[in-house]
């Protein structure tokens, strides 16, 4: 995972309220790492209640308490902020649920 990826922003084509994030790796990071996941309202910059961290040796996570409200036209994106070194680079995939 490149140290500053490039943004990705999807602007909300209509209201509604995001729920049960859900982040599974192929295989542990290794090296005592963590990958925090945020969803984010990138139109006001700030970080939403959704969100989850995996923690080495884990290689899911999920909240399934959480939820995101996004007006119509805001921008949402998932950050992941990683900390320490992971000694691996898992494929993730990640999903949520628009209501």
């Amino acid at each position: 995972m490149a140290n500053n990826p490039p943004r990705v922003d999807v602007p909300m084509p209509v209201a509604g309220t995001f729920t049960n994030l859900f982040v599974p790796f192929n295989a542990a990071v290794g090296g005592s790492a963590s990958y925090q996941f945020l969803v984010r309202d990138a139109t006001t910059n700030t970080n939403t209640a959704l969100q989850c961290a995996i923690t080495d040796p884990a290689i899911a996570r999920s909240d399934t308490t959480g939820t995101a409200a996004f007006p119509q036209g805001d921008l949402f994106e998932i950050r992941v902020v990683v900390t320490g070194a992971p000694t691996t680079g898992p494929n993730l995939t990640w999903s949520l649920q628009y209501h």
